[in-house]
């Protein structure tokens, strides 16, 4: 059964800033492929972090990897750096599109990693992520449904994020 996972929000990219309330946070090189849980965007590093908590603020410049128009001021993306699903692959993944023309990437997760999906998003189902590939943020969605049997979608990313999320995760 594969589970519709998120619907891309935005499509997004990085210029990424490690700003965390915390001494021992975290750096951006320390993350993993995966899909983390976004705490706050904002349009200020500042703005985005939370009180007390660890995490990783990162930039979000709708540019990088969408046909936004070149007045879109950047945005600052807090994340939790442990709270992620690992986007660790089983096989090649698969790129289609929907009627509208948007990519739809189909990819099946590692056993291992199936079980922390579902668990992530069952606790986060109508929350937001950011899909972080090799450092970056490469889109933000909305978690739609909970994801069994580690095979998620993800869907309506515009422009060619998906594309980037699929070859940075064939050819890391």
């Amino acid at each position: 059964m594969v589970a519709l996972l998120i619907i891309c929000v935005h499509v997004c990219p990085l210029g990424a800033q490690n700003q965390t309330n915390t001494p021992t946070a975290p750096s951006v090189a320390s993350l993993q492929n995966g899909a983390y849980f976004i705490l706050r965007e904002a349009s200020t590093p500042q703005e985005a972090r939370v009180p007390d908590v660890s995490q990783i603020v990162l930039t979000y410049d709708r540019q990088k990897y969408g046909d936004a128009t070149t007045n879109q001021p950047l945005s600052y993306v807090s994340i939790d750096p442990k709270d992620f699903v690992p986007l660790i692959i089983e096989g090649d993944p698969t790129m289609t599109r929907d009627g509208q023309g948007k990519s739809i990437l189909s990819v099946s997760l590692t056993r291992a990693n199936a079980e922390k999906a579902e668990e992530f998003t069952r606790a986060h189902l109508g929350g937001r992520i950011a899909m972080v590939v090799g450092g970056e943020i490469v889109t933000l969605h909305k978690i739609r449904s909970v994801v069994t049997g580690g095979k998620l979608q993800i869907t309506r990313c515009e422009d060619n994020a998906c594309e980037v999320i699929k070859a940075k995760l064939v050819d890391p």
